[in-house]
């Protein structure tokens, strides 16, 4: 993964990623458990540091970025999606750090840098649009009596002889 990520800084930015977030130690890959439903996340936040003389007046002014991408352990489960999610999660980066977009994710300026990271890296399969389309590999599995809507679970949190349909209160 973190060799990937270098791979479409160098490539898609010429680096200007890794350079805006060098002042914070760089982008943070971090795995995480707690996705359950969706693949990834990006995490931005720009911090303002002002250095000021003693009368006041800015001496200096430094902007650190904070930059992180929350990758789910239980729905990456190849290669490809890896390689998929970690490209659209770094347009989202892109999109923030570079062109300055923060209140519209997968607007024009997203397909932009979406564009440049399918075409550059379509040799490897990567895709990236604004919505995975991938199957989740969910370990149990609940369908209700009455209508038949699925209920699907990492985890047995669902118990049967206690819980009922959400859609018409039948029994699972």
């Amino acid at each position: 993964a973190e060799e990937f990520l270098s791979q479409l800084d160098s490539t898609i930015t010429e680096g200007k990623i890794a350079e805006l977030a060098e002042s914070t130690g760089g982008v943070k890959l971090l795995w995480t458990k707690s996705l359950n439903t969706t693949a990834g996340r990006a995490n931005w936040k720009k911090e303002t540091v002002r250095t000021t003389a003693a009368d006041g007046a800015d001496v200096k002014v430094q902007l650190n970025h904070h930059a992180s991408i929350e990758l789910a352990e239980k729905v990456i489960d190849s290669e490809q999606k890896l390689l998929n999610v970690l490209a659209h999660e770094f347009c989202h980066l892109a999109n923030f750090m570079i062109s300055g977009v923060t209140n519209n994710p997968h607007g024009k300026e997203f397909k932009a840098w979406a564009s440049k990271c399918s075409t550059a890296f379509s040799t490897r399969g990567v895709k990236v649009t604004t919505k995975h389309s991938y199957d989740i590999d969910f370990k149990y599995a609940w369908q209700c009596d009455s209508c038949s809507l699925d209920y699907r679970r990492h985890s047995k949190s669902i118990n049967p002889e206690k819980h009922r349909c959400g859609g018409c209160k039948g029994k699972l």
